[in-house]
């Protein structure tokens, strides 16, 4: 009876598994493209946080009496990039969990399962 057991809850986590594995490929991919359109958004909106220097030097040029003011970023520059890299850590955390998923799930597959433990993997599910 525990070897027929065995059979079917081999068969049962085999699709378990491959369903699973499908599902964190998914979220994988998903992760990648999300984070890399993420950084394209960061990189463009980090630009808001520093000053023109293009424009401070022209300034410069025309007015040699010209003293450079103390930049500081606009509040909604600042709170852009706080939830652009909020949104870039989650996305990395959540690829950071599919792997570790995707690991777990195959040490789940690689265990002995040899037919003198049938009793043991039965009483382990």
């Amino acid at each position: 009876i525990w070897s027929t057991y065995k059979r079917q809850a081999e068969e049962y986590d085999q699709a378990m598994v491959t369903a699973w594995n499908g599902s964190m490929d998914a979220l994988l991919i998903f992760a990648a493209l999300f984070s890399a359109v993420l950084t394209a958004f960061l990189l463009e909106s980090y630009k808001d946080l520093k000053p023109d220097f293009t424009e401070l030097m022209f300034r410069r040029l025309l007015d040699e009496s010209f003293v450079e003011p103390d930049f500081r970023p606009s509040l909604t520059a600042q709170v852009v990039n706080c939830l652009w890299i909020g949104a870039l850590i989650c996305s990395l955390a959540t690829s950071l969990f599919g792997i570790v998923a995707k690991q777990w799930l195959a040490a789940y597959m690689a265990r002995d399962r040899d037919d003198s433990g049938a009793l043991y993997w039965s009483q382990l599910r």
